[in-house]
């Protein structure tokens, strides 16, 4: 990932499985891991935008039951 300039948010490519609900999580260091969003993988890849613009942010998508 590129460093972002003034006022753009990170985007995020998940490529998964069509038909399978996904959960994005983000973390500050790798330990403590919150939900940003659950979307369902409509499309390869999908594009994903996180709006805070955080400095340091780690991401994982983990297929969800929800």
């Amino acid at each position: 990932m590129a460093p972002l300039k003034g006022g753009q948010s990170p985007k995020l490519l998940l490529v998964g499985q069509l038909g399978i609900r996904y959960q994005i999580d983000f973390s500050p260091d790798l330990s403590l891991w919150n939900p940003l969003t659950n979307l369902l993988c409509t499309d390869n890849p999908m594009v994903i935008e996180d709006p805070t613009n955080t400095p340091i942010r780690f991401y994982r998508a983990v297929v969800s039951g929800n």
